[in-house]
């Protein structure tokens, strides 16, 4: 039960990605914003995000998302993604443990990595309690990593964020 609870926490995130990506969206054609959700993961979304907070710091107001650049990135990620997983269905059984070169630390330097780089201080202007939800979320996943385990602490770690989000959405409400 914990494994399907943990994947399904971990893949809603797709529907705030989405939910993130659409105003930037408008006007395009269908076949077009289908082919954009097909290629949206963590990393195409970060740099599409990141493109469109710098074209609105140059003064853009709501800037359309630029397809050339999306669909560059996108099927960059998405041909190396297969080659990679090609080449391991090749490869793996004769590789040996790869985890002695650190190849098990390329996912989290990914995610670290996008997080540094998004990390919202500039556009929060002072507003810090906008940041609960992400500090939360790594404060219970560290936590929760030394205490039980890394099984536990990315599903309860993103538990925390969606907690935390959903009570400063609640209180917002409520006033």
């Amino acid at each position: 039960m914990l494994i399907i609870l943990t994947t399904f926490l971990i893949n809603s995130r797709h529907l705030v990605m989405g939910a993130a990506l659409a105003p930037y969206l408008e006007g395009q054609p269908f076949y077009r914003v289908a082919l954009i959700y097909f290629f949206m993961c963590d990393e195409t979304w970060a740099l599409t995000l990141q493109e469109m907070a710098h074209l609105e710091e140059k003064g853009k107001n709501k800037p359309l998302l630029n397809p050339g650049f999306y669909f560059g990135i996108g099927v960059t990620l998405w041909a190396s993604w297969v080659l990679s997983c090609s080449l391991g269905v090749l490869l793996g059984s004769v590789s040996g443990d790869l985890s002695i070169y650190g190849f098990n630390m390329a996912m989290p330097a990914t995610f670290i990595a996008l997080s540094a780089a998004m990390w919202p201080l500039k556009r929060y202007k002072k507003d810090y309690a906008k940041l609960l939800p992400i500090l939360a979320s790594a404060a219970v996943s560290a936590l929760v990593s030394l205490k039980l385990g890394s099984a536990y602490s990315v599903g309860l770690g993103v538990l925390a964020g969606i907690v935390t989000a959903f009570i400063q959405a609640s209180k917002k409400i409520i006033k």
